[in-house]
């Protein structure tokens, strides 16, 4: 029998920005075209061409090499399944014969972003790797469990339409269902646990009572048609998005919150301790440093009254590179504690027994708590206190005082000149959230009305005078719209190849109950307006405004899927014949994104005390080819190599910009384990 303390662990996978272009050019004129061809090209997954940066980690004793950051995390997470794996073989035993557990339990979550998964796939396609399959098969057997995650990594609580919210969460469950129904018929069959538990990992913990209804609206919907009885959520937040005075019993609980006082409904939560977390996370502690206060965790008194408790500790899993020893260090850890008797579990694993009954409760369990709202479980590392979205807004809401710009960043970086430290204003994020929110209702249209861009093209295609069931079809359209956004993820469990069309796509979801058919015209019309929409999510990531600097990957590739999203609607709009709707998405290319430069003007930044010398400074370029801001050369290039063929001038300098970016200087280059070909900026002169 072990301990009753339960270490719960959860690690998050996504995929870096490094994105440069689109490969592939819409036609000026369908008619002119093999739309069958187009059709099935459009069936597939969006490619895009990157950035070459070549960089090296240590692991251990095994040296990994990428062509960018976003190539070496994939070879990576190839060494983290070949881990878990070990992990799994090494501990079951363990598990059968110390704990009388029929089979393993597992020891952890993952919530990995659609665009990874799909990454995965296709590199092990072209390198003969089976890295998918693996992690698939950890999942089936109960090794790990899968959390749900949001895709594209937008922080919910910073977009401002609930219609995008929505479609996200939907999104996110419809990529994920199979992965948690492959979980849990394991679970019920070896375990005997029947509750249906899902854990949520909001991106960056971004909470907000208006996001986490929405998602569990959208959550037990999707789990009455699949005929699931009693599914329950468990959120993953940090402790410092919650007001406690006791840190020890609100890490050591199950903690719930009430949905609304009327219903009755609640979800539960586990909180990390973010101290404990980034000590963990950023400071390369020994195998025995972390088991000793792991260990310290043990309460008597909860032990003596035969109580189960946990403590958290999520974290990415890219920071197991920031140390040629963390990933290391992370399987010994585990393997040790389940030899000394406490025994690792996911979160979903904790509450399913709590639910079940399995492991004992609490006088006061399920402890009500209450978040606080537009809060987030990843501020600046030190800055312990700090929960608020500030870190991604680029400025906060000081209680009486109104809105406030963040202070600057200091950052170190290298130069020919040796190493100096910088400032960084954080006011450019204000700007690009504004520009990229504009951009976003842009494209997706009048979510009430269904009228004018994404929406308006779907709604004039949908031959049906009943209102609801166009909305209906329209939100059914968008959402299996992933299907073909991440076709190879789709095609590995629960779909074949020729499942995976657009004819059939519109016939059972966007014309669903409505007489008539659409020409290949209008579905290609269909797909490219889908295709925009999920663009414009993609541009929403919160790694763009995750660190100092507007001149890296993140902001470039925000900018980059804006442009494409704005440009898939230019054709649209110019094959409908609809002149106004076009030139009001070319000029919010060229208004807002090209000339960004402007925006602190524009947008009156001065009235939330932007001085006009931070914007220049934070507008300044990080690499020797250009002086342009970050925003304008991503644009440029974009619109330089796409808009041609509607006979839009451009020069051969603007098709030819530079993809090359600034590093993330206090992420990627001051911890030392990354080996970057180029240390001065992220990119090397393209052929």
């Amino acid at each position: 029998m072990g301990h009753r303390l339960h270490p719960v662990f959860h690690a998050i996978g996504s995929l870096p920005c490094n994105r440069v272009d689109k490969t592939l050019v819409l036609p000026a004129d369908p008619g002119k075209e093999d739309l069958e061809e187009w059709l099935e090209c459009l069936s597939e997954p969006p490619r895009f061409s990157e950035r070459l940066c070549p960089v090296s980690a240590q692991l251990g004793s095994t040296t990994l090499r990428g062509k960018s950051l976003a190539d070496l995390i994939v070879k990576g997470h190839r060494h983290f399944a070949r881990m878990f794996t070990g992990i799994s073989l090494y501990v079951h035993q363990t598990v059968r014969s110390n704990f009388g557990e029929p089979g393993m339990v597992p020891f952890m979550s993952l919530s990995f972003d659609p665009d990874l998964w799909e990454r995965l796939i296709n590199a092990d396609y072209d390198e003969g790797e089976t890295t998918h399959a693996t992690f698939m098969e950890l999942i089936r057997r109960g090794v790990v469990s899968p959390c749900i995650t949001i895709p594209f990594g937008v922080l919910l609580p910073t977009l401002e339409s609930d219609f995008d919210v929505r479609m996200l969460c939907r999104i996110a469950l419809f990529h994920s269902w199979h992965l948690l129904e492959a979980h849990h018929e394991h679970i019920e069959r070896v375990h005997g646990e029947s509750r249906f538990v899902a854990a949520l990992w909001l991106p960056e913990g971004g909470f907000s009572r208006r996001v986490v209804r929405i998602f569990h609206e959208e959550f037990t919907a999707r789990a009455a048609a699949e005929g699931k009885t009693e599914p329950h959520l468990v959120l993953l937040l940090d402790n410092h998005q919650v007001v406690s005075r006791d840190n020890d019993r609100l890490m050591k609980s199950w903690n719930m919150m009430r949905l609304d006082e009327n219903s009755g409904e609640y979800i539960s939560i586990l909180f990390r301790d973010r101290g404990f977390s980034e000590w963990v996370s950023y400071s390369s502690p020994s195998v025995k440093k972390l088991l000793d206060r792991t260990i310290a965790k043990v309460d008597a008194e909860l032990n003596s009254r035969g109580v189960d408790y946990c403590w958290s500790h999520f974290e990415e899993l890219e920071t197991l590179f920031l140390s040629s020893k963390a990933a290391m260090n992370f399987e010994q850890k585990l393997t040790k504690l389940t030899e000394l008797g406490y025994l690792p579990v996911s979160p979903d694993a904790f509450v399913r027994r709590k639910l079940e009954g399995k492991y004992g409760l609490a006088e006061d369990e399920p402890r009500r708590v209450d978040p606080c709202d537009g809060t987030a479980w990843a501020g600046w590392v030190g800055e312990n206190g700090s929960a608020h979205l500030g870190r991604w807004l680029g400025m906060r809401d000081r209680e009486g005082e109104g809105y406030h710009v963040e202070p600057s960043r200091r950052v170190k970086r290298p130069t020919p000149e040796g190493e100096v430290e910088e400032r960084q204003p954080q006011c450019w994020k204000v700007a690009l959230h504004s520009v990229l929110e504009h951009v976003t209702r842009q494209v997706r249209g009048n979510a009430e009305t269904l009228e004018g861009g994404v929406l308006g093209v779907l709604r004039s295609l949908v031959k049906t005078k009943n209102a609801r069931q166009a909305r209906q079809n329209i939100e059914a359209f968008l959402e299996h719209w992933a299907l073909c956004h991440w076709s190879e993820h789709f095609i590995q469990h629960t779909r074949s190849e020729a499942e995976i069309n657009i004819p059939d796509l519109i016939k059972e979801h966007l014309l669903a109950g409505c007489r008539g058919t659409l020409s290949e015209e209008e579905m290609l019309q269909a797909a490219v307006a889908a295709q925009a929409y999920y663009f414009a999510l993609d541009a929403r990531r919160a790694s763009a405004f995750s660190w100092e600097s507007l001149d890296s990957r993140g902001p470039y590739q925000a900018s980059l899927m804006a442009s494409l999203a704005l440009i898939n609607m230019i054709y649209v709009h110019r094959w409908r014949g609809d002149r106004r709707q076009e030139e009001a998405c070319h000029e919010m290319l060229r208004e807002e994104l090209i000339n960004f430069q402007q925006a602190h003007g524009k947008l009156g930044l001065d009235r939330i005390g932007v001085r006009e010398s931070d914007w220049k400074h934070a507008m300044r370029s990080a690499i020797p080819e250009s002086k342009d801001n970050v925003v304008r050369r991503a644009a440029l290039r974009c619109a330089a190599r796409h808009l041609r063929p509607l006979g839009h001038r451009c020069s051969a300098n603007d098709v030819h910009l530079t993809p090359s970016v600034g590093h993330l200087w206090t992420a990627e280059v001051l911890p030392g384990n990354f080996r970057w070909d180029n240390p001065r900026y992220c990119g090397v002169p393209e052929d």
